[in-house]
């Protein structure tokens, strides 16, 4: 009687533990990055020289492989460039960088699977354009 009590204990113990150790084992961080991967349809608009601008475009986010906290916006205001961007929580900013000669910076965030952002762009000769930009994940 003794040795099937022992028996079933040690069974229910080794149950025991190896669910223990695969549940630790599915159990990862999430990635904030992981709400923004993905194909957006986006919208913006822009005044320049006193007329109002506006396009419709294909913008693709992923995560960058060389910094953990980055996205890569690929196709940027229809521009067939990517721009980096770092992810915090919900929101995102742009550091400045160049993309076909202009500079751009920016930031926005991501709510239900819209993105609203906003891009400064420094135009060579120092104009600058504000673009009001809106995305929906498809």
């Amino acid at each position: 009687m003794k040795s099937k009590v022992f028996k079933s204990v040690f069974a229910l113990t080794i149950m025991l533990l190896a669910t223990v150790i695969a549940f630790s084992a599915c159990s990862k961080d999430s990635d904030p990055r992981d709400q923004f991967i993905g194909i957006y349809r986006t919208e913006w608009s822009a005044v320049y020289g006193g007329m109002e601008y506006t396009d419709t475009y294909t913008l693709k986010i992923f995560k960058s492989s060389t910094n953990p906290n980055d996205i890569i916006m690929d196709n940027i205001d229809n521009s067939n460039e990517s721009v980096r961007a770092t992810v915090s929580g919900n929101a995102f900013t742009i550091p400045q960088q160049t993309i076909l000669d202009m500079g751009i910076s920016g930031s926005g965030t991501l709510n239900n699977n819209v993105l609203t952002f906003s891009t400064l762009e420094t135009e060579t000769g120092g104009t600058q354009v504000n673009l009001r930009q809106v995305a929906t994940k498809q």
